[in-house]
């Protein structure tokens, strides 16, 4: 029954946005919310990790806001369960987007590609590993990917290379792979890397200041790099 359910409301849902003047339409589902939109004003450099402060409703039905503002959207277990719904959605509607602690089907990553808009993926505490990381790698204008407490070992690092605009990683807490840390290197953009309680060594450092732009690292807890 819950296939069914979800496979009727990707199928039958309306999302899209429409542009007129100096707003944007967003039109989620209308029978029921797939989560809680947070509207972040204007961004100037880089995107605000404390939400609270920002207003926030139901993504359900149409909604309004300005052309200027980021739309921050927090997935729900409904939202998430068949991304599908995504594929009718304007693809400039969301600049950021949260499955924290959700299940996602390998399928549905699909989805995220066609959204132009989307600059940053949170996915922390979720089962997301390396082989889906090639469908991640596919959104062109991600600038901040966190995938912390997941099950990426660092195979599918290669696929992030796809986004030349990634500025942010967050790996902290998965079970690295040290020999996988080359893909680092790769990563044309790359300022700021969070790899806390990785089981990272010394060796690990070899790679890892090889990214040519890196400028902030955090390897807290990582108690096998000594001085």
């Amino acid at each position: 029954m819950a296939l069914i359910t979800a496979s009727l409301f990707a199928a039958n849902c309306q999302c899209q946005a429409q542009v007129s003047g100096a707003t944007v339409t967003v039109k989620f589902p209308p029978h029921k919310a797939v989560g809680r939109i947070i509207d972040m004003g204007v961004i100037k450099r880089q995107f605000p990790t404390d939400l609270n402060k920002f207003p926030a409703k139901l993504a359900q039905g149409e909604q309004v806001y300005p052309a200027d503002h980021s739309l921050h959207l927090v997935l729900n277990f409904y939202g998430a369960s068949d991304l599908g719904w995504l594929d009718k959605l304007d693809k400039n509607a969301l600049a950021s987007i949260d499955f924290n602690q959700l299940v996602v089907k390998s399928h549905n990553y699909k989805y995220l590609s066609r959204l132009d808009g989307l600059g940053r993926i949170i996915m922390s505490n979720t089962e997301v590993d390396d082989k889906e990381l090639e469908q991640i790698g596919k959104v062109k204008n991600l600038k901040d990917l966190v995938i912390n407490k997941t099950n990426v070992t660092g195979a599918g690092l290669k696929y992030l290379t796809q986004s030349k605009s990634l500025k942010r990683l967050d790996l902290s807490f998965d079970p690295i792979n040290q020999a996988q840390l080359k893909s680092i290197c790769d990563l044309p953009s790359l300022e700021t890397l969070f790899m806390a309680n990785c089981h990272l060594t010394n060796d690990s450092l070899f790679y890892i200041a090889k990214a040519p732009k890196l400028r902030r690292l955090s390897l807290g807890f990582n108690s096998r790099i000594n001085d």
